[in-house]
């Protein structure tokens, strides 16, 4: 398993390209009205959650219930599309399946919860996951890798500077 921050340090938004001071270059192909589309989530409460689902059907939006009355809407974020529902299971390689299933996911990847292998909770994951995906559906699965871990080392890097300054 790779990693993944539980929270995003202080001061670093959702749309930062932590933990790179540049965003990534994203490889997210051309939209096309057919295929699977493959989703990430980059919000706290689903940290790195993989999806895929069909091209035109809009994107995949998951209610959860954090504890407030109306819930909270995540919105995951394409990164990558492929040709076909087997391609997305087989990107799966990257992933781990979670524990428990879930209603909105069940048309489309049998209701399980798939976690991405490293995320920062930021757009950068996007990109990078995008990068991870080109690899791997080009026949590159070592370097899918080596960027993922490449990916994972700039993380933990950031991580532990971002809590040495605050003296921890």
């Amino acid at each position: 398993m790779g990693s993944r921050v539980t929270e995003r340090p202080k001061g670093v938004g959702v749309n930062s390209p932590w933990p790179y001071n540049e965003m990534p270059e994203s490889k997210l192909p051309k939209r096309q009205p057919t295929g699977w589309v493959l989703a990430i989530s980059i919000e706290p409460e689903l940290n790195g959650l993989y999806t895929y689902y069909p091209a035109g059907t809009g994107r995949q939006v998951l209610h959860i219930d954090n504890g407030t009355w109306n819930g909270k809407r995540i919105t995951t974020r394409p990164f990558y599309r492929v040709d076909t529902e087997k391609e997305a299971e087989d990107f799966t390689v990257f992933c781990s399946r979670g524990y428990t299933t879930n209603e909105k996911l069940l048309p489309h990847q049998g209701g399980e919860f798939w976690a991405f292998n490293w995320s920062s909770l930021t757009a950068s994951t996007v990109a990078i996951a995008s990068q991870i995906a080109d690899h791997f559906f080009n026949g590159r699965r070592d370097a899918a890798w080596a960027v993922g871990k490449a990916f994972e080392d700039q993380v933990r890097a950031a991580e532990n500077a971002y809590y040495e300054s605050l003296g921890k």
